[in-house]
């Protein structure tokens, strides 16, 4: 570790050539009284994202380290954040900005630094994003409505989505995972959660980031009206979640069983949208409604339930914008 440099950016980037320069003049433009490096890995992008990030890294030689691979790693299986990236950073602290997301305050990465090394009893600071959909789908809005510095309640941590991976600014020593948390598909949920085994996490109030979703370019959203792969995930987060009662000693076994129940519960919600037929429709319907999740869910969630779910006729036509 270099004692100069108090903290490590980690980019990853794949096929982000129309983001990637707003990303990484967000980080560049962070005004701090200690250096900073930026890691940036481009995983065999096929577009122009290399290109872009070796402009850079010629620019702003001091701070801009490039790892541009010439074949694909996350199809290899690689741990690319604690293989690759990890071993080249020098920082006491290390901060997330994946390419296709921006921060916005320029101020962001002194203001958590500052916090940190006041608050000693906490192993990461977050702050608040704005989701931005690129489809245009939807209005920007923000991931949580804290007023005040906010230390996460477990509950926050492990059921709600409350703080984006653009926030995540954490101590060193935490960001390699234990082996038996590797190789699965949500890492922010995994390393969050792995962050809160060895302390406690707060959040400043501050709206610091930008989450870019709907990037039709993007892994995750050609997954996400695959309705198959996405019951493997559901089943990789409940061994996830037992694995994760198990390395903790059982420490937080009431929230992490409820999450399990709800996992399970949303299996049934992307088992019925595949359902080939009446019979096996009405099979689903009638376990999703005697679901012990469903009875403790607020009844506006299952009126939107009972309506999505009427009858299969109803249901048919709304599934088939997503089949």
């Amino acid at each position: 570790m270099n004692e100069d440099i108090k903290v490590t950016v980690l980019t990853l980037v794949y096929n982000n050539d129309k983001f990637i320069k707003k990303c990484l003049d967000g980080i560049l433009s962070q005004k701090t009284n200690f250096k900073f490096e930026i890691i940036v890995h481009d995983d065999a992008s096929k577009d122009n994202s290399r290109k872009i990030i070796e402009e850079y890294a010629k620019k702003y030689p001091e701070i801009v380290v490039p790892i541009c691979q010439d074949e694909n790693q996350m199809s290899k299986g690689v741990r690319i954040v604690d293989e690759v990236m990890f071993p080249k950073a020098r920082g006491k602290y290390i901060a997330f900005c994946e390419g296709d997301d921006f921060w916005i305050d320029d101020l962001k990465l002194q203001k958590q630094f500052d916090y940190m090394e006041e608050h000693l009893e906490y192993s990461a600071c977050f702050h608040n994003t704005i989701k931005h959909d690129l489809l245009g789908k939807r209005k920007d809005k923000k991931f949580n409505n804290w007023k005040e510095i906010h230390e996460l309640t477990d509950e926050e941590v492990f059921e709600k989505w409350l703080v984006h991976t653009s926030s995540y600014f954490m101590r060193r020593e935490f960001l390699v995972l234990p082996e038996q948390f590797v190789g699965f598909w949500f890492g922010d949920y995994v390393r969050l959660c792995y962050l809160r085994s060895n302390d406690k996490v707060v959040a400043l109030p501050d709206t610091m980031s930008v989450y870019n979703f709907n990037n039709v370019d993007g892994v995750f959203y050609k997954a996400t009206y695959n309705f198959e792969k996405n019951m493997k995930i559901v089943d990789e987060k409940i061994r996830f979640c037992n694995i994760y009662n198990l390395f903790t000693n059982y420490k937080f076994k009431d929230i992490i069983n409820k999450k399990i129940e709800g996992q399970e519960f949303e299996k049934l919600n992307l088992k019925i949208m595949i359902a080939k037929n009446k019979e096996e429709f009405n099979s689903l319907k009638k376990q999703i409604f005697s679901s012990e999740f469903y009875k403790k869910i607020n009844f506006k969630k299952k009126i939107k339930l009972r309506i999505k779910y009427f009858n299969y006729r109803s249901f048919n036509k709304i599934r088939q914008k997503y089949l």
